[in-house]
C-alpha cells in the first residue's frame, strides 16, 4: 500500500499474478506514476463509455497504434458509472487549461496563507493584462481578503498606474449575481439547442471542407497543364523564350497564391468548427452547476473552474465577468449597475422599516438587527449612513433621549412616496421580506434580473 492506502496498479497485478500461481520478474511500483494517474484522469470508461477498436496494427510484426478517438466504435451508457459526466468533463477542461497555462501548484494560494484562492488563474488587470495577485490584510475586526494587479503590486505606478484592487467578499457576489441572472438564459440555449441540427451543421461544414479540397485539386490540374503548355510552347518559341517564361511564371504564381488562400480557409474552417455533439452535455452541466450554487448561495473553485473563462478588474475595481459557453453574450451586467440597485434596495427597506414601525420612534441598533435579519450584511456601524440619508430627507429627527434616539416625523404614506425615488415600483402593499427576496434571490416573475437603479 501507498503512504494513502491506495495500491498502484503493479501492486494489484502481482496479487492477481500470486492468485493465479505465477510470478513474473516484473518490478512492483510503490508509488502512483504521473503516466498511470493521467491515463486515468483520461479514460471515459470510468464514466460509462466502452470503446472498441482503440489499437489497430498495419503489420502483421509491427507494433499496434494508437486509434483517433473519432475512429474508435464508442457505446455510451454501456456500464454503470463509476464518475458523473460533470466531473469528468471538468477534469478535462481542468487538464486542458493547465496544458495552456503552464498551470503550477503554487497558484491558487492567498499570499502569506495556506487557505485556497476560489479565483486563482481567471482574474486580469483590464489595463495592464496582467493577473491580479490575492494578499490578506488583518483589520480589528477581522482577515479580509483582496485581488491586486501583479504589476501594480511588484513594479508600482510607472507600470500600472491604479491598484485594480478588488475584495474578494465583493467580487464574489458580483459573481454569485450574475450567474443567477444567466439561470433562466441557460436554460434558453438548452432549450433552443434541441432545435438546432448538429449533423446538419456539420454535414454543412464538411461540404465546405469538400468544396475548398476539391478547389485545391482543380488549382494543381491546372498547374500541371499549364507545365505542359508551357513546355510545348517553348519547344516552338523561335526566340520567345523570355516572353514565355515571364508569362507562365506569372501565371503559375497567381495559381500557388489561390492555393495558398484555399489552404489557409481549410485551416481556419478546421479551427473553428465544432466537431463534437458534446457542446449541450456541457452546457447541461453547467446549468446542473448553477442550480447547485444557487441553492447552495456560494461557488467554490470547482464551480469557477468550470462556468467562468475570464474577469477583468478596470481601475475602480469593477469586475467584467466572462462566462463560459458564450452565456455572458446572453445578457449583460454591469458591477457598478448592480452597487447602485443594492444600495437602492437597503436605502428601500430602511424606509420601509422606519414606515412601518408604530412606536414613532427607531435606532440604529434596531434598523441594523432587522436588515441583518432580512439577509443584509449590515451592522449598526454600517447603517449609520443611511440614518444620515433619513435625517437629510427629513424623515429622522435626532432625540437626546439614548433610548429613543431618531424620532419619526413624516408620515407613513410620505416616507413609502420618497421611497419610490429608490424603487419606482415599490408598491404599499409589499413588505420588506418582499423586497429582500425580490433583491436576495433574483427572482421576478419567476425571471432572473438586474434592475437598472437610479
Amino acid at each position: 500500500m501507498t503512504e494513502h492506502g491506495a495500491p498502484t496498479p503493479s501492486m494489484i497485478q502481482r496479487e492477481r499474478e500470486i492468485e493465479e500461481g505465477r510470478l513474473s520478474k516484473r518490478q512492483v511500483a510503490s508509488k502512483w506514476s504521473d503516466a498511470i494517474v493521467k491515463e486515468i484522469l483520461d479514460n471515459d470508461f470510468y464514466i460509462g463509455t466502452f470503446r472498441l477498436k482503440k489499437r489497430a496494427r498495419n503489420t502483421v510484426h509491427g507494433k499496434d497504434k494508437r486509434v483517433p478517438k473519432e475512429e474508435q466504435c464508442i457505446f455510451e451508457n454501456h456500464h454503470p458509472a463509476i464518475i458523473d459526466k460533470s466531473t469528468f468533463a471538468l477534469v478535462q477542461e481542468l487538464k486542458e487549461k493547465r496544458n495552456r497555462t503552464n498551470y503550477r501548484g503554487s497558484r491558487g494560494q492567498w499570499l502569506g496563507s495556506e487557505i485556497p484562492n476560489p479565483f486563482g488563474g481567471c482574474l486580469f488587470c483590464k489595463d495592464c493584462g496582467s493577473r491580479l495577485t490575492p494578499i490578506k490584510r488583518q483589520t480589528s475586526s477581522r482577515e479580509r481578503k483582496y485581488y491586486i494587479c501583479t504589476t501594480y503590486n511588484t513594479k508600482g505606478r510607472r507600470y500600472c498606474s491604479k491598484a485594480h484592487l478588488i475584495e474578494e467578499e465583493n467580487l464574489m457576489e458580483d459573481v454569485l449575481t450574475y450567474i443567477k441572472m444567466c439561470r433562466n438564459a441557460l436554460c434558453e440555449v438548452i432549450s433552443t439547442y434541441d432545435l438546432k441540427d448538429f449533423e446538419a451543421e456539420k454535414k454543412t461544414v464538411e461540404e465546405k471542407r469538400l468544396e475548398l479540397h476539391t478547389a485545391i485539386n482543380e488549382r494543381k490540374n491546372q498547374l500541371k497543364v499549364l507545365l505542359t503548355q508551357k513546355v510545348k510552347d517553348l519547344a516552338i518559341a523561335a526566340g520567345n523564350e523570355d516572353l514565355i517564361n515571364e508569362t507562365y511564371d506569372s501565371m503559375q504564381k497567381d495559381l500557388f497564391a489561390q492555393i495558398h488562400g484555399l489552404e489557409m480557409q481549410i485551416k481556419e474552417l478546421n479551427e473553428t468548427a465544432i466537431e463534437t455533439p458534446d457542446v449541450k452535455d456541457k452546457l447541461k452541466n453547467a446549468l446542473e452547476v448553477v442550480d447547485k450554487i444557487i441553492a447552495g448561495g456560494s461557488l467554490d473553485r470547482r464551480d469557477i473552474e468550470l462556468l467562468i473563462e475570464k474577469i477583468v478588474v478596470n481601475e475602480d475595481g469593477m469586475p467584467e465577468i466572462t462566462l463560459k459557453y458564450g452565456l455572458s453574450n446572453l445578457i449583460s451586467y454591469s458591477p457598478a449597475d448592480e452597487m447602485n440597485r443594492r444600495e437602492n434596495t437597503i436605502i428601500a427597506v430602511v424606509m420601509k422599516l422606519i414606515a412601518e414601525d408604530e412606536r414613532g420612534y427607531t435606532s440604529a441598533k434596531y434598523l441594523s438587527e432587522h436588515i441583518t435579519d432580512l439577509g443584509f450584511k449590515k451592522t449598526k456601524q454600517s447603517i449609520l449612513p443611511y440614518i444620515e440619508l433619513m435625517k437629510g430627507l427629513g424623515i429622522l429627527e435626532p432625540t437626546d433621549n439614548p433610548l429613543k434616539p431618531y424620532n419619526i416625523v413624516k408620515s407613513k404614506e410620505t416616507i413609502e412616496q420618497l421611497a419610490k425615488d429608490y424603487l419606482p415600483d415599490l408598491t404599499a402593499e409589499i413588505t420588506v421580506k418582499q423586497i429582500s427576496d425580490d433583491y436576495l434571490h433574483g427572482i421576478s416573475d419567476n425571471r432572473w434580473h438586474a434592475g437598472n437603479g437610479i
